[in-house]
């Protein structure tokens, strides 16, 4: 819904200052022959003034309108709309929220994987004990009661 919204200024946006250049052009346009600035009858005490409003005659409006610059300004433009009404305990609240939700997702992942990994630790021990007794029962060599001991705590 709200990236509608943001969508629908935005064409609005556009629209409007489509019709400002456009009124921009036809003034350009008007100027250039009141003031004679053909390149036949251009005289030379005009020359940059006709070269710039020739320039503004050209110009393209739909390039202007669907640059990327204009829209960041429009984003910026409703960004400063949501927080100038909040006041600096609003915003302080905000910021304490998102941060207290990312340091509480952090911790709820690391305390996950904590207990995923002790699980898994924990269905593969009696597997590890199953083969180290069936080493030293494979092996005739004599284990001392300390060194069985100190192989299954290991």
């Amino acid at each position: 819904m709200a990236f509608m919204t943001i969508k629908e200024d935005l064409h609005k946006k556009r629209a409007h200052e489509m019709g400002t250049i456009l009124l921009e052009i036809n003034q350009c346009t008007k100027d250039f022959h009141e003031n004679r600035c053909e390149p036949e009858t251009r005289l030379p005490a005009v020359e940059e003034y006709c070269l710039q409003v020739e320039k503004c005659m050209l110009q393209d409006p739909m390039k202007v309108v669907q640059s990327s610059k204009m829209t960041a300004a429009l984003i910026a433009e409703i960004i400063n709309e949501f927080i100038d009404p909040l006041g600096f305990k609003a915003i302080g609240v905000f910021f304490l929220f998102f941060v207290t939700y990312f340091f509480l997702s952090f911790f709820l992942i690391l305390l996950f994987e904590i207990v995923l990994f002790s699980l898994i630790e924990a269905t593969e021990t009696p597997k590890n004990m199953q083969n180290m007794n069936n080493h030293f029962l494979k092996t005739e060599e004599t284990v001392s009661f300390k060194n069985f001991l100190i192989c299954i705590l290991l």
